[in-house]
């Protein structure tokens, strides 16, 4: 999903603000200061500063923190999220309704991280299930490489019902 995102989210923006949106006037202190870090490690790498290496180098946590409320203003344009999560029925497309679920599924992406245990979480199963249908918001051949890939089901003994690919895309048009 950080991978979807990300790409996403910086295909979205580039649109109505450039390649290099991320120092456009949109961005706030917090994220500037991730912004600025990212450059500073490039350019410590001795790499370019072009876009698609910047965006490589921002983590999970800027990419969910764009849908905060501090930035409502950047997704009140409807067409920016529709762009983003193409495949989102247009009732579940608000930014409210996407932090929240990117927050947990950051919450979880760090446990993961950081090796810390996370078997004994009683909902993992739906955890997953929200992580792969979140996947699809994005991108839903994205999720048929992450459930053709991944080895959840078999591992944690559940299995998540396949995704109607037809009923999400026709879902995501209204």
């Amino acid at each position: 999903i950080e991978v979807a995102l990300r790409n996403s989210i910086y295909d979205a923006l580039s649109k109505d603000f450039g390649r290099r949106w991320y120092k456009n006037q949109i961005m706030l202190s917090s994220e500037i200061t991730k912004i600025t870090e990212a450059i500073q490690t490039l350019k410590a790498q001795n790499k370019p500063e072009d876009p698609g290496r910047v965006v490589a180098e921002l983590r999970f946590g800027f990419w969910t923190s764009l849908f905060d409320l501090r930035y409502e203003k950047v997704w009140h344009h409807g067409q920016r999220l529709r762009d983003v999560f193409p495949n989102l029925h247009a009732s579940l497309r608000t930014r409210k309704n996407i932090s929240s679920r990117l927050q947990r599924i950051r919450k979880l992406r760090n446990r993961v991280f950081h090796y810390e245990p996370i078997w004994h979480w009683r909902d993992l199963a739906e955890q997953h299930r929200e992580l792969l249908e979140g996947i699809s918001w994005i991108s839903l051949e994205a999720r048929a490489l992450v459930e053709d890939l991944g080895r959840f089901n078999q591992i944690h003994g559940v299995q998540v019902p396949p995704v109607d690919m037809n009923a999400i895309r026709n879902r995501g048009k209204q």
